[in-house]
């Protein structure tokens, strides 16, 4: 783009400067001035050129890393042009694809190239017998519609090549299954360890629920998967509270637990599994106050009359 808005302007200017050479070898008295003279005229016409590919550049750049500057990685390091050390990055994987994708644009160029001059070149052959304003005027359009044409697949080719290196940078900071233990473990601790402190909270808390079976006024059972044991004093709760639940071998040891301790055993199956939801230490739930007051009522009728018989004895 900056070629073809300011390319005629720097050639009129290239021309001007070019045009004493033309006069003959003694238009500038000597060589010095002649070759200050050549230089000149070529660093006027390139420089903005070369600014504008430099701006452009560092623009493209900034812009695929999202402003972020790496400064330390522009500081010179002149070991990087020790081939020893860096001959494992010579024939790395990397720069393997880079030189196939340099291989790769230059036969796409060339096609390119040979697609679009197709049509010219038939007049191309007759270029020998033109002015020469007709010349210039000819292989300048020429000129810039190659340029278009090499400018239009080297985006395609660079927003593919853009598409690849996320790809592959996302690709490297994905973690390996070691590393996503390692992380797991340092913010949530070893999972084998938390699980045998699971363990033995389960087991402290199985512990400290059979020594409440003692305290409990029934349990009731399922009569062999379910046990609840509840506690009854009127002086400190309105209701009866669970003291100790389980199932299974859990509901087992309650049962146990409370023949050693001899606490009646009720087999009341819908009750049983109803109240093994109740939480802990907590009261049971209204709808279960007729159903447990008339169990509790019978056990201590029945502790009563015991006691009556062992006095009368």
């Amino acid at each position: 783009m900056a070629l073809f808005f300011l390319g005629p302007a720097l050639g009129r200017e290239i021309l001007t400067r070019l045009s004493l050479f033309l006069a003959g070898p003694d238009a500038f008295g000597n060589p010095i001035k002649a070759l200050h003279a050549w230089l000149s005229a070529w660093l006027h016409a390139t420089l903005p050129l070369l600014a504008i590919m430099f701006v452009g550049a560092m623009v493209s750049t900034l812009l695929q890393t999202r402003g972020l500057v790496h400064w330390p990685a522009m500081r010179p390091d002149f070991g990087r042009l020790n081939p020893k050390t860096n001959l494992g990055q010579i024939f790395s994987r990397s720069n393997a694809i880079q030189l196939l994708l340099a291989v790769v644009k230059m036969v796409v160029a060339a096609l390119v190239c040979w697609r679009v001059l197709g049509a010219d070149l038939a007049r191309l052959a007759t270029a020998t017998f033109w002015e020469a304003p007709q010349l210039a005027l000819g292989l300048s359009r020429l000129g810039f519609k190659v340029l278009f044409a090499i400018a239009l697949m080297e985006g395609v080719i660079a927003g593919l090549d853009v598409l690849r290196v996320r790809l592959q940078y996302h690709r490297r900071l994905r973690m390996s299954r070691q590393e996503l233990r390692e992380e797991t473990k340092e913010t949530e601790g070893d999972p084998q360890v938390k699980m045998r402190l699971r363990q033995l909270r389960r087991a402290r808390m199985r512990r400290r629920m059979l020594a409440q079976v003692k305290t409990a006024a029934v349990v009731i059972t399922n009569p062999t998967h379910y046990a609840v044991a509840l506690a009854y004093d009127r002086a400190k709760h309105a209701a009866p509270r669970v003291v100790a639940k389980g199932v299974d071998e859990l509901a087992w040891r309650i049962r146990t637990a409370a023949e050693e301790h001899r606490v009646p055993i009720v087999a009341n199956p819908p009750l049983a599994r109803a109240l093994y939801h109740v939480p802990l230490d907590a009261e049971i739930p209204p709808e279960h106050y007729k159903a447990v007051a008339e169990l509790i009522a019978y056990v201590w009728r029945l502790a009563g009359r015991l006691n009556r018989k062992r006095e009368a004895a």
